[in-house]
């Protein structure tokens, strides 16, 4: 089943799946990284702040929190 996530403002360049499958990450040109719940497509949270478009994204291990870190070029 496919469903289309609504929200970023721009060009989406980057998702990852959590490691337990239930939240997509994904990088935006807009600047933000959101996670989205894959069962009900509701965006879970918005990670704002970063100074550049984001170009990647992923998941650390469990039991690690998820974080979002930038890196200039």
């Amino acid at each position: 089943m496919f469903e289309i996530l609504q929200g970023h403002d721009n060009h989406i360049w980057a998702v990852a799946w959590s490691p337990d499958g239930q939240t997509l990450a994904s990088g935006s040109d807009d600047r933000t990284v959101r996670l989205w719940d894959t069962n009900t497509g509701e965006c879970l949270k918005i990670l704002q702040g970063h100074e550049a478009w984001v170009k990647s994204v992923a998941w650390s291990p469990p039991p690690s929190p998820g974080c979002s870190i930038l890196r200039k070029h």
